[in-house]
């Protein structure tokens, strides 16, 4: 077996592609999915995550910029709109955000791109508490607004039905056994 780690796009290319057998990715990925697809692909949920907004600190340790905080403008390093992550954030993190004055000032659809831009202080960033979560115990991030901005999200492997065999599908029985025992 081997593993490729790319950008979740190109990620789940390989995978309706067939180049892959199986998809690590964020349950949010459905969405670009074919209906027919959905309908042959299998998913076990792996895992948990939750996507927070975070910013580089002040020199005190504050965030350089707060959701609850009073700026002109809130400076916004998001992911591409037409991303999955993107997608999630129009529809279940915008609406929460309100009237606030927002400016988005980089978009990428790599979560790695976005740390980069966010730990050079230049706006808030929501990103996966797995991925940050050094930075922040670091403190080269801090969390950038309350709790009830941050989204719960699941990590599910995925695998279409009609091209597991051999190992392939082995490994998926195994992970079912393994998730029947949990």
């Amino acid at each position: 077996s081997r593993m490729r780690a790319e950008d979740l796009a190109d990620c789940v290319s390989s995978f309706v592609d067939e180049e892959v057998d199986f998809l690590l990715a964020y349950d949010v990925i459905e969405a670009d999915l074919s209906t027919e697809m959905i309908r042959n692909v299998d998913s076990l949920v792996v895992g948990t995550d939750r996507l927070i907004p975070v910013c580089a600190p002040r020199a005190d340790g504050t965030p350089a910029f707060d959701c609850d905080g009073n700026h002109d403008v809130l400076p916004l390093i998001s992911y591409s709109v037409d991303s999955p992550l993107g997608r999630l954030f129009d529809h279940a993190i915008m609406p929460k955000l309100g009237d606030r004055n927002i400016k988005t000032i980089y978009e990428n659809s790599m979560s790695g791109t976005l740390l980069n831009w966010t730990l050079r202080g230049t706006g808030i960033c929501w990103l996966p508490h797995r991925f940050v979560e050094a930075d922040i115990e670091q403190g080269r991030l801090v969390l950038a607004g309350p709790d009830t901005l941050a989204v719960d999200l699941r990590i599910s492997i995925f695998s279409k039905q009609d091209t597991r065999f051999g190992t392939a599908q082995d490994i998926w029985r195994h992970l079912q056994g393994l998730q029947a025992n949990a």
